[in-house]
């Protein structure tokens, strides 16, 4: 059976009620609200009744011509039929010979045609505006004519003025009309229907912004998107085979310079499913306003990737094992590892072999952000955590300190940020190794699935096929023929520690690229330069052989190893390392002889963990 047409029947007089109730009792599909209201007072009662999705209106006169300029709901006319006019003189005991019909030029809109059908001769006086009566009223005197049938309105005035006016009413024949053409709409014209309700339904969702429908079938429905920004249509269809897991979700896309923030939602209107995108756009100069984070599109990443010696070196290959196990699962990542070791570039390659890369890959970096940029980040309904389906990268959270390192992992998790997107986090090696606990914290409550990154010193093969790679792109961007490392320079780049690795390694080259010039790079060349780094470095290489924290251990094991690196760093003073730890010495102890990590531990049991403070 079909669904019954809603209709609401706005009538300029309030005795038409029982008439329209008469005849809207003989179509059984569809049902008729019968309100009485006349043009503003017709018009009123038609925005009041928008909430209710009624499937069109029913009117007459100008009432119908306002409600139709004023919303989008099919508005069906009730004209005037020959029994009507005959109807309004029933009251006329000798017709006289001419009778005039003054009213909206839509009231009399088809009368034109009844005057060879009628007793008498019928001259028609339309209007668009009211003032115009005065100069009609002058007019039908000066043709003698005193007998006029008219709209409501003009009645009362035709009266004052001394005219015999009959009101022209709306009888059965003329209502049932009506009603056949909203039967008509029902039958035929559906999908106009359907049409109305789905864009008023998205109008109420998307009061501001640009909106996008496609139909079942993928075909581009409605579109109030700008030539300009039809490229985006490409990307959205992408995002169509979302909707075969959910009814809705939240993107944020990056095109042509454009943050998009989407809203998709699936709309089902009459039976037929739509899938309607809710767009805003703005210029994302939010890097600029909240120092620290920036958004990256996939093409952005992919070309950092491949220029990257990361990339053109092949480690993806190095950490195929690393990448399938992250790939896998969606716990958070943590990346842990020395400065320069290529941290940033693994989290790239996590985002461009996953699932996210149609959405953007959002740095946040620690070391650049501000208090505006954290309280930003940590509360305001904007920030990148209130996103969903995005790849958040946080950046060198090494550089928080313990307190903003347990406000970001309770923003998070009350957030359910890692529901909503894929979460990537870095952590450097330091010195002074006082953030350990707090990144074990991180790990232990996010769940994190860790990934250690060796350094550079020892991978022999590693050095000299980057060194080359290097100095193949060195050549390419400065279009000069500096030659290869000879024998005892490469043994000297092979056996340097290389304290910060990839970034010190790529400085180093340009730097005794640039000392050649067109000749081979000799040992001096490559001497002088590493001595220049020394200069800036001293202290690093000591550091490195000893701070390697395997994080691929299991938790516990990792708290052992934290506290034995503190109490090297430490010199052995005990008080200091548990004061740094936040525990008492007793608590300190009772850890190291659960994981037998130093000797001499006193007897207990496992009782505390660091990741839990």
């Amino acid at each position: 059976m079909a669904e019954k047409m809603n209709v609401l029947f706005i009538s300029p007089f309030e005795n038409m009620r029982q008439t329209i109730r008469k005849i809207a009792d003989l179509y059984p599909n569809i049902d008729t609200t019968i309100r009485a209201g006349n043009n503003e007072d017709g018009l009123r009662i038609a925005l009041d009744s928008l909430d209710v999705s009624f499937d069109c209106i029913i009117s007459r006169g100008n009432t119908a011509t306002l409600i139709r300029q004023a919303v989008s709901t099919p508005v069906v006319e009730v004209k005037t039929t020959l029994n009507d006019v005959l109807g309004s003189l029933s009251e006329v005991t000798v017709l006289p010979q001419i009778v005039g019909a003054v009213g909206y030029s839509n009231v009399l809109s088809g009368m034109d045609a009844l005057r060879r059908f009628l007793p008498f001769e019928l001259r028609i006086y339309g209007f668009d505006d009211i003032a115009q009566l005065e100069s009609i009223f002058r007019e039908l005197r000066g043709a003698g004519i005193q007998t006029i049938v008219c709209d409501t309105i003009t009645c009362q005035m035709a009266l004052a003025q001394g005219f015999d006016a009959y009101i022209l009413r709306s009888g059965e024949d003329s209502i049932r009309y009506a009603f056949d053409y909203v039967n008509l709409l029902q039958q035929s014209n559906r999908s106009i229907l359907e049409e109305n309700q789905l864009l008023r339904r998205l109008a109420s969702v998307n009061a501001e912004g640009e909106t996008v429908v496609f139909s079942q079938a993928h075909q581009l429905y409605y579109s109030s998107l700008t030539q300009q920004e039809a490229a985006i249509f490409d990307c959205l269809q992408d995002l169509l085979a979302d909707f075969r897991t959910t009814d809705r979700f939240k993107i944020i896309k990056q095109h042509a310079g454009y943050l998009y923030r989407i809203t998709a939602k699936k709309v089902v209107v009459g039976g037929s499913t739509y899938y309607a995108y809710f767009i805003s756009r703005r210029i994302p100069n939010i890097q600029n306003l909240h120092k620290g984070i920036r958004y990256a599109a996939e093409d952005e990443i992919q070309a950092e990737m491949d220029g990257s010696v990361f990339g053109i070196a092949n480690l993806e290959a190095y950490y195929s094992q690393e990448l399938n196990h992250a790939l896998s699962r969606r716990n958070p990542v943590l990346i842990f590892g020395e400065v320069g070791v290529g941290k940033n570039h693994l989290a790239e390659m996590i985002y461009l072999n996953s699932q996210f890369t149609k959405n953007p890959f959002v740095f946040v970096d620690f070391t650049l952000i501000n208090k505006q940029t954290w309280s930003f980040l940590i509360g305001h309904n904007d920030s990148p955590f209130c996103d969903s389906g995005n790849t958040l990268f946080l950046k060198n959270i090494d550089a928080l300190d313990a307190q903003q390192i347990t406000q970001l992992v309770a923003a998070l998790i009350e957030g359910n940020v890692a529901k909503r997107n894929r979460i990537l986090i870095s952590c450097s090696s330091r010195r002074d190794q006082s953030t350990l606990p707090s990144v074990a914290k991180v790990i232990d409550q996010l769940s994190c699935i860790t990934i250690s990154m060796l350094p550079l010193r020892g991978k022999y093969g590693t050095i000299e096929s980057s060194t080359n790679l290097l100095l193949s792109d060195y050549r390419s961007r400065h279009s000069c023929q500096v030659g290869n490392p000879d024998q005892e320079a490469m043994a000297l780049l092979l056996h340097y520690d290389w304290p910060q690795n990839y970034n010190q390694l790529i400085r180093v080259i340009s730097k005794v690229a640039t000392l050649a010039g067109s000749g081979p790079i000799t040992k001096d060349i490559v001497s002088e330069a590493l001595t220049t780094e020394m200069l800036f470095t001293q202290g690093e290489t000591e550091l490195c052989a000893n701070t390697f924290l395997d994080l691929t251990k299991p938790l516990s094991e990792i708290n052992s190893d934290i506290i034995r690196i503190l109490l090297e760093q430490n010199g052995g003073n005990q008080s200091q390392t548990a004061k740094s730890l936040g525990i008492s010495r007793t608590t300190m102890w009772r850890m190291l002889k659960a994981q037998k990590a130093y000797p001499g531990a006193a007897e207990g049991s496992f009782k505390g963990s660091i990741a839990s403070l």
